[in-house]
């Protein structure tokens, strides 16, 4: 009568159906009831009925046009009523974080001029069923368990598939879903939400969990860890199943799912076995059956389900209880370094432990404490290096990770290896370095003997054959023994190497560091060394030595310039700066030029500077963004051969002549360390009567990308010179000239020196990239044939001008081998040079 009253205030009443599907819902005694504002809310007024058995529920009701709110029951009391999804009233925060509100509903508008309508949807949801994914464990948070009945059915509210977790103290859900053959074959495995297995290998697939393991890493937030998971092919035999499972430590989780055919051969000493987990529905498992269990050995069983083949997914639900007592695990970060320098214990990495006296104790005098931890791909992906609590490296780049540790432990380079480029550092890094290794991702792939080899210099004993994924953590010495060194396999955990180290008293070799009358060694600047004879040299008479060192960003911010021992200027501002000197050495000017936004005025000064001036260029922060061709140009009329591009925040200094040559240029990518470029040179006053032996090389038509050739740029006999491999830089294949008795010139590229012996001398050269052609004369600094004269400030002559001019003798086809020796390895001109 309620409802009649109701509809009899407006004529204009038009047909409206409502349809709910409980497809994969229970349904309760009685069906399903529409409830709603238009008869007043009474859960027992409109029942639905389900005329065809496909699950759907249908009521018609003729209503007029307006706003009309309503819900669905389950049943026929306001208790079972829906708890609607916030898509009908609004409420978005209850469908992405947690249940509905009990007091939403959901809105139906009839428009004025409508003649009919349909409201179609799935219980508890937004839209119809047939629209809906299916309900699966990842639906639920760490907070919620996947409800009983709910795994594959339409849903995807957590009102549909989620149940709060049952019971006091902390709990993780944990799913097991198995299906056989004729049921989907395939077995997947779930704990705290997350997928960790997931199979379709026959038969009986078993994932190992330790609870206190899972507690600590699920404290951190971290992926749940597994400590073993195998396939066991019980349709053809179960004695490895049953030797796994005698090994098990009591009270470690076992989550078991049945894929494909797994009754055949299992034995009922197998059956014994899995009843130790507390199965006693194995006993009911028969051919093509599903079967999941989720138990703990020598205890009870939390969830298990057997199923008959064609009886769908045998779903296994559980709240696994973590320990009651869970500590963070012990870390590095955990022990403070300040006045008391605590370090951590050596065996407390990765344990649990909430007090420092757990994890950390005090350092010995000196003592400075390394950490170096690698997680493989399934294990974290990821290398962290640790020293005395203060993170050095963090990557996740996949390979060899090293970070390499002056003996005073400071950080001479960091960076991610191939196997290639591994060989290449660890090859060239010096003795008694500290290194740092942890591997991420996959590393073992294309490991190579010579890689072997090298890591075993630094005292590893492990290398090769890495598993594959496995994690792998070194902290060893080169040439020296290991410190500390972890593998672990993959889904073992992550592997840890803790050391404390005692830094060397060793110092590196700076300018300053020299005593009156000796000079720094040109390749001695920022290596290690606590002797004279290590970093120096004895100065020759009048000699002065120069040394830019430039540091970006990430390297230091600071550039530096000094003369003699004696700092010119040092500044941390942003671009290049320029120390200017006159050809006697006195400071003309010193300014930083912000060159990562604009080199307007760094182009106006190098363009009024006076030539044969020696032009000192540091870049500090980041001086690579304004940079423009101009810019470049007028670098290189200083002789410089990189100064463009610059890479973003690198390191680059130089020491050139306005007009003439550079003197020393390095340049250092972000993070590979600073630059340090150092040369020596005499005063104008004495550089026409005393030179030193390498002053002797001048440079073929420029030097730079040249090749050298005979009588012409196609002389290029073999009989002109011989070929020396393995020579790493410039000065050794002079070195090798100077050597040679009838030497006239060198030609260097890569690890290649040519030392010619043509009588007629270097005549001409070719174009080729990465080559330099230096002419000698073992007698006096005199220039070649083709050149008159030589600037002051020039160590070296250009030959046809030099730049992108290779060497030749009699001309430019003379390129006899014989007229010069190959130096290979020499990557600088300033080294090919000294």
């Amino acid at each position: 009568m309620k409802l009649l009253a109701l509809l009899s205030k407006c004529c204009l009443a038009i047909p409206v159906t409502f349809k709910v599907d409980f497809r994969g819902r229970h349904v309760a005694p009685g069906g399903p009831h529409l409830v709603g504002s238009f008869q007043e809310w009474d859960p027992s007024a409109t029942s639905m009925v389900d005329g065809n058995g496909d699950g759907i529920y249908v009521a018609t009701l003729d209503l007029p046009a307006s706003s009309h709110q309503f819900k669905f029951i389950n049943g026929s009391s306001l208790e079972d009523t829906e708890t609607p999804p916030a898509c009908s009233s609004g409420q978005t925060y209850s469908r992405n974080y947690g249940y509905n509100n009990e007091d939403a509903y959901r809105q139906l508008e009839i428009a004025e001029n409508a003649t009919s309508a349909e409201v179609h949807l799935c219980f508890q949801e937004c839209q119809p069923c047939d629209a809906l994914s299916l309900c699966k464990m990842v639906d639920c948070g760490s907070d919620l368990v996947l409800k009983d009945s709910a795994l594959n059915v339409p849903g995807e509210t957590r009102a549909t598939c989620c149940r709060d977790l049952l019971g006091g103290g902390w709990r993780t859900p944990v799913v097991v879903r198995s299906a056989g053959y004729s049921d989907g074959n395939r077995a997947e495995f779930w704990l705290d939400g997350e997928l960790i297995h997931s199979t379709g290998e026959r038969v009986v697939t078993v994932v190992e969990v330790q609870p206190a393991l899972l507690a600590n890493y699920l404290s951190y937030g971290w992926r749940a860890p597994v400590k073993h998971k195998e396939t066991f092919d019980t349709y053809v035999d179960s004695s490895k199943l049953e030797a796994y499972l005698s090994t098990v430590p009591s009270g470690h989780l076992l989550l078991m799912g049945a894929v494909d055919e797994a009754s055949a051969m299992l034995s009922p000493h197998a059956k014994a076995m899995i009843g130790t987990c507390g199965a006693k529905s194995i006993q009911q498992v028969g051919f093509r059956s599903s079967y999941a269990l989720i138990g703990q050995k020598n205890g009870s069983a939390l969830s298990e389900v057997a199923l008959p083949e064609g009886s769908g997914h045998a779903v296994a639900v559980a709240e696994h209880l973590l320990p009651h007592h869970v500590y963070k695990l012990c870390k590095m970060y955990n022990c403070y370094w300040g006045i008391f320098r605590n370090v951590l214990r050596a065996d407390a990495m990765e344990t649990p432990g909430h007090l420092e006296e757990h994890c950390c104790e005090r350092a010995k005098q000196g003592e400075q404490s390394l950490v170096v931890r690698s997680e493989g791909f399934s294990d974290g992906n990821r290398a962290e290096c640790w020293l005395n609590g203060q993170l050095l490296y963090r990557t996740r780049t996949r390979g060899l990770t090293v970070v390499d540790l002056w003996p005073n432990m400071t950080v001479k380079h960091r960076e991610t290896f191939d196997t290639s480029t591994l060989v290449a550092y660890l090859s060239s890094t010096a003795t008694g370095n500290i290194i740092l290794v942890g591997a991420v991702d996959e590393a073992s792939r294309g490991f190579s003997q010579e890689a072997e080899n090298l890591l075993r210099q630094c005292g590893a004993t492990f290398p090769k054959p890495l598993p594959f994924r496995s994690s792998y953590a070194l902290i060893g010495i080169k040439a020296g023994r290991a410190l500390s060194e972890v593998v672990m396999s993959e889904l073992s955990g992550c592997a840890v190497a803790v050391a404390e180290v005692i830094p060397s008293e060793q110092v590196r070799c700076n300018q300053y560091n020299r005593p009156a009358g000796f000079v720094l060694k040109a390749d001695a600047m920022e290596t290690l060394g606590a002797s004279l004879e290590t970093c120096c040299k004895a100065a020759g008479a009048g000699e002065q030595v120069i040394v830019v060192r430039s540091a970006g960003y990430e390297d230091g911010n600071k550039a530096e310039f000094w003369l003699n021992g004696e700092l010119l200027y040092e500044t941390s501002k942003r671009g290049l700066t320029i120390v200017d000197l006159w050809p006697n050495l006195a400071v003309k000017h010193k300014e930083t030029f912000d060159t990562h936004a604009d080199c307007t005025t760094f182009i106006a000064y190098l363009s009024s500077t006076a030539e044969g001036n020696m032009i000192l260029i540091g870049a500090a922060d980041e001086a690579s963004a304004g940079i423009t061709l101009e810019a470049a140009n007028l670098l290189r009329e200083c002789g410089a051969t990189f100064p463009r591009p610059i890479s973003w925040r690198s390191s680059y200094a130089l020491i050139g002549i306005k007009g003439g040559n550079a003197l020393s240029e390095v340049v250092r990518r972000m993070e590979d360390g600073k630059a340090v470029a150092v040369a020596a040179t005499l005063p104008p006053n004495l550089q026409t009567t005393t030179t030193s032996t390498l002053d002797r090389f001048m440079p073929v038509d420029g030097g730079m990308d040249r090749a050298c050739r005979g009588a012409g740029p196609s002389d290029n006999n073999p009989n002109y010179y011989r070929v020396v491999s393995g020579i790493e830089s410039l000065l050794a294949c002079k070195e090798e000239c100077m050597g040679s008795e009838a030497c006239v010139g060198v030609e260097h590229s890569g690890s290649r020196c040519e030392v010619w012996t043509r009588p007629e001398g270097i005549q001409a050269s070719i174009h080729l990239a990465r080559f330099t052609c230096l002419s000698y004369n073992a007698a006096v600094t005199t220039t070649m044939a083709a050149t008159t004269t030589r600037a002051t400030a020039k160590l070296f002559a250009a030959v046809d001008g030099g730049i992108n001019r290779a060497c030749r003798g009699a001309s430019a086809s003379d390129n006899d081998p014989g007229n010069y020796m190959v130096v290979a390895g020499v990557q600088q001109l300033g080294d090919c040079e000294s």
